[in-house]
């Protein structure tokens, strides 16, 4: 009898954050956490096994007291960290989140859990009035490791390559700014001010 893979949470905390001048995973927002420690917070509390996607040439196997997982291909963006979780463990699914989107919450989470397509190549949040899906925010199953594989091996590290023309599940995001990208140091201060409005 076959089971279901086993989902596993890996937040992407290992960018070089050229335009932040800083690293974004030492950000915090309104709680004064380190904003991955805010994600694997809620994650753990759903009860899921957290990891954090970190670059190559990082020291430490543990941040902030979470296992780390380390990217085994360099320079190749934020896809060599659900390369890695694959490697780590091929028969569980990954739920991503990039630790620069500071208005995940909680329901946000539960409600891409509670609607995964565990056939589907990926269950990943559509944004509105776009074509594009968020690929940072979202469960990847085993079934697109070969998808992974050859878009890595083709050089194309784009999320789309594994995405474009195959079965994925797309779940409407009502909230747009749930998808908000913090990348500069005007967009860190945006997103604190937009969430002192909104206690």
């Amino acid at each position: 009898m076959s089971t279901s893979p086993t989902l596993k949470v890996l937040i992407l905390a290992g960018g070089k954050s050229r335009r932040m001048k800083q690293d974004k995973s030492l950000l915090s927002y309104k709680d004064g956490k380190p904003h991955p420690i805010y994600l694997a917070n809620l994650c753990t509390d759903l009860g899921y096994e957290v990891f954090l996607s970190r670059a190559k040439s990082e020291d430490d196997d543990f941040l902030y007291g979470i296992p780390v997982l380390k990217d085994r291909i360099e320079d190749i963006g934020p896809i060599a960290g659900l390369e890695a979780a694959f490697h780590q463990s091929g028969e569980s699914a990954w739920l991503l989140l990039a630790c620069d989107l500071p208005f995940i919450n909680r329901a946000c989470i539960e409600h891409l859990m509670n609607n995964r397509d565990k056939t589907a190549l990926a269950t990943i949040y559509q944004l509105p009035h776009k074509s594009m899906p968020e690929p940072l925010m979202a469960i990847y199953e085993p079934n697109i490791i070969p998808y992974l594989t050859n878009c890595i091996e083709n050089k194309r590290y784009a999320f789309m390559c594994m995405l474009e023309n195959e079965v994925i599940k797309r779940i409407p995001l009502e909230d747009a700014q749930q998808a908000f990208n913090v990348n500069t140091p005007e967009d860190y201060d945006q997103a604190n001010a937009l969430l002192d409005d909104h206690p």
